[in-house]
């Protein structure tokens, strides 16, 4: 019973691990796809007087990204340490299972053998047993002789065959650690240049602070005729919705508030049901991008007087990439914001989603769309000089942290 416990609990072990180590492959691809994403961007503005905030952004998210992922990689190095462990042990098990079964098969060889070269036949030798139990032994031994030795030649067979497959998984498994202590060596080299570059930009700003903060009251100007422009389309939205409500039943419409669930398209009419049910596993905007902002007060990552107050959440990914409706819903409006070229409202019920920065669009006011549908792409930020997307969500005239309804990555 122990034996098969301690087995058990070996092979759940192993089945753990790699299911650990398939997961820090997934977020190593993740972030490296992130790391280069920014590294485009950081070409696409270093050396730039008029965003020299927009650099040292960058590279403070680069530097951040850079310690996660030699961080990540030692984790799957040692996870890569223990699966190899636990293949050196499953390779022993797999010799002595075919060094068991080839013994097996010579035993029986040798039976087989031994009665085909007796003078006695099958028959005679049966009959010939001194009790009847042995005659019962020697029937069940003729007639499992040959299936026995089948069984532990295919055994043996599929011994071999699995302890080919463990050496050639070890193989693999070293191959790729000596691939990962090469990349972590190129990780921890790029992220000393960088932060030796972050260093020497700094020292340079010490002496041209007003540059940097005019660089960064024009960000929160934009920023301000976004928040400004995106409430002004839902308030009309919502108030647009009651007058119809009014107009439909007076009688019941006496008392009513913005916070009562506005009526919906029969296309949308369970939108609002459904989307409060999926808070949490709504997919992201955009196909592959980086998070570069959360929700709501922060300091400053590089200016130590000025905290900022987000709305959303601010993704960069590649220029022109699709952007997409988080959920189904109605487009209830489209505004063109300097600074943020085109922002999107899509309604789904008393909820609403926001995508700005879009430098086209796909769709209009009034049309139906389904999760998943590009409704625009990507624009280049004018002051960060990268392509973003700024994402909102609102449950009525309210604002809610989008990163308790998109799915974590």
């Amino acid at each position: 019973m122990r034996v098969i416990s301690a087995v058990f609990l070996l092979l759940m072990g192993g089945l753990l691990s790699a299911q650990t180590s398939s997961q820090l492959k997934a977020k190593r691809a993740d972030l490296l796809r992130d790391i280069q994403l920014t590294g485009k961007a950081l070409e696409s503005v270093r050396g730039k007087e008029q965003q020299t905030l927009a650099e040292l952004l960058l590279l403070d998210q680069q530097v951040a990204s850079r310690d996660q992922a030699v961080t990540l990689i030692g984790q799957e190095l040692k996870t890569l340490e223990r699966e190899i462990a636990e293949l050196d042990t499953e390779a022993l098990r797999s010799r002595q299972s075919k060094e068991a079964a080839w013994a097996t098969y010579r035993r029986l060889a040798r039976y087989r053998l031994y009665y085909r070269l007796s003078e006695l036949s099958p028959i005679l030798f049966i009959l010939a047993s001194p009790q009847w139990n042995i005659v019962f032994h020697r029937m069940y031994l003729f007639d499992r002789l040959a299936v026995r030795s089948k069984e532990a030649a295919r055994a043996f067979r599929e011994a071999e065959i699995r302890t080919l497959e463990i050496k050639r998984e070890q193989e693999a498994r070293r191959t790729e650690v000596k691939s990962l202590l090469d990349l972590e060596k190129n990780q921890k080299q790029k992220v000393v240049l960088e932060k030796q570059e972050r260093t020497n930009l700094l020292h340079s700003l010490q002496s041209n602070q007003e540059s940097l903060m005019a660089q960064q009251e024009k960000l929160t100007k934009e920023r301000l005729k976004l928040e400004e422009a995106i409430a002004n389309l839902i308030r009309s939205e919502i108030a647009a919705e009651e007058a119809k409500a009014k107009k439909r039943s007076p009688a019941k419409s006496k008392g009513s508030s913005g916070s009562k669930e506005l009526s919906a398209s029969p296309a949308i009419t369970k939108a609002t049901g459904d989307f409060a049910r999926n808070k949490g596993k709504l997919g992201w905007p955009v196909e592959r991008g980086a998070i570069t902002r959360t929700f709501g007060p922060q300091q400053h990552p590089s200016l130590p007087r000025v905290r900022i107050n987000n709305t959303g959440i601010d993704f960069r990914t590649a220029d022109a990439s699709p952007v997409h409706a988080v959920f189904d819903g109605e487009i209830s409006g489209i505004q063109w914001v300097p600074g943020y070229a085109n922002t999107m409202i899509i309604r789904h019920g008393k909820y609403y989603s926001v995508y700005s920065n879009m430098e086209t669009v796909v769709g209009k006011k009034g049309d139906v769309v389904s999760a998943g549908t590009v409704v625009g792409t990507a624009a280049i930020q004018p002051v960060s000089g990268t392509a973003e997307i700024h994402f909102e969500i609102w449950k009525g005239k309210n604002r809610e942290d989008p990163s308790q309804w998109l799915i974590k990555k």
